[in-house]
């Protein structure tokens, strides 16, 4: 709500970075004091880091090639066309972006509840609950898709200005 009603031109780019980082520095807080309701959280000095580490370089790894891929298509089109065109692909990307994130956020806040029903062995469960993320992807995803198709231009022109009323046609296909 911040950023729509206080972000509106170049010159708002103060206000935008203030927002972002109060933002993530109040969310990474609540989340610690919230999470000392259930934990301990304490200093352990020697904690057996090598165990840990493959499965931490692998996950780091997983992100830097994922960050790399989804970044590498304004990056090629930076290269091959001018910074107007690569705006009006941003715009487009930050649409479908809020989107996929509000989808993966379904899938993200279910891998610790099957984790643990497959560690107990609840095979019959897990599967009931596979159906129920599938169903929920579904009938958040299919309406997001017609949503956009049909509101692009709306869409657009609520996250940015008539100027880049172009970045329609790439949220189409």
């Amino acid at each position: 709500i911040l950023m729509f009603s206080l972000v509106k031109t170049d010159g708002d780019i103060n206000k935008y970075a203030i927002i972002t980082v109060i933002s993530a520095v109040g969310s990474n807080i609540l989340n610690y004091v919230h999470s000392k309701r259930y934990l301990t959280i304490r200093l352990i000095k020697n904690f057996g880091w090598k165990i840990h580490a493959k499965p931490i370089m692998v996950l780091f790894a997983t992100t830097l090639m994922v960050t790399v891929y989804v970044s590498s298509d304004i990056t090629i089109l930076g290269f091959l066309c001018n910074d107007e065109i690569v705006g009006v692909y941003s715009v487009s990307t930050k649409i479908y972006t809020i989107v996929k994130t509000i989808l993966s956020s379904v899938i993200v806040v279910s891998i610790p509840r099957i984790s643990a029903l497959l560690s107990n062995g609840n095979r019959e469960v897990v599967n009931a609950v596979a159906q129920d993320i599938y169903e929920t992807l579904l009938s958040i995803s299919l309406p997001a898709v017609t949503g956009i198709i049909l509101l692009r231009k709306q869409i657009v022109l609520l996250i940015s200005a008539q100027e880049y009323i172009r970045a329609t046609s790439s949220l189409l296909l």
